[in-house]
């Protein structure tokens, strides 16, 4: 019987939490679903790998025409400097979900080194 009532008690519990979080607010990072466009946004390293100067721009919409729906849009920049073992870049983030809004700007130095003829190792720092 005590088991009974115990489960009933915590039904009852989870029940009310649930309809009580209708004022409940929570935070979001910067949607990087597609980093796989930019790398240079979550890897400082990837700074220079192209070697020749390379742009990207990128726009990502989640749940069009949702009022407060999350919008991320990306630029970054990056090429290896003369000479070619430091190389560096720059990316500009803005995010905007709900009535939030963040902006970053991040600069980034990479090392690289080779390894073998077709190989490279890259260390990068960003800031």
């Amino acid at each position: 019987m005590k088991k009974i009532i115990f489960a009933a008690t915590s039904l009852l519990l989870c029940t009310a939490a649930v309809f009580n979080s209708s004022n409940s607010f929570a935070q979001q990072d910067a949607q990087y679903s597609m980093y796989m466009f930019n790398p240079l946004s979550v890897n400082a390293a990837y700074a220079g790998s192209r070697d020749a100067l390379s742009v990207t721009l990128l726009g990502r919409q989640q749940w069009v025409n949702i009022d407060g729906a999350p919008t991320t849009g990306t630029i970054s920049i990056h090429t290896p400097l003369k000479y070619e073992a430091v190389s560096v870049g720059l990316s500009v983030i803005q995010d905007e979900i709900g009535p939030t809004q963040n902006t970053g700007i991040y600069g980034d130095v990479s090392y690289r080194f080779k390894l073998t003829n077709n190989s490279r190792l890259a260390f990068g720092l960003k800031a």
